[in-house]
């Protein structure tokens, strides 16, 4: 193993080391950083701000909840339902 080697894994650790405090930080609530750059400039929300929750509440069945959250994730995967069924069918 190359000096190089090493020092890639070195900094590949400390990246996900680092990234796991601070997930877990901001999950406990204990800091609350905001990593949107559209709400760090003009302090609204951007259009894919929360629609990783939205989708796992529509998966969930929680239409309501998840439109609430992010409007856009019902339109989105509409589209995205309806593009996979149009691929399969190209596909055969």
């Amino acid at each position: 193993m190359t000096q190089k080697d090493r020092l890639d894994i070195i900094n590949t650790s400390a990246f996900y080391l680092i990234a796991t405090i601070w997930l877990l930080l901001n999950t406990m609530g204990i800091i609350s950083v905001t990593i949107c750059p559209l709400k760090l400039l003009f302090h609204i929300p951007c259009p894919g701000c929360g629609i990783t929750r939205a989708s796992g509440l529509l998966l969930k069945g929680q239409f309501f909840d998840a439109f609430i959250l992010n409007p856009n994730s019902a339109p989105l995967y509409c589209n995205l339902s309806i593009s996979s069924i149009h691929q399969d069918k190209i596909s055969s």
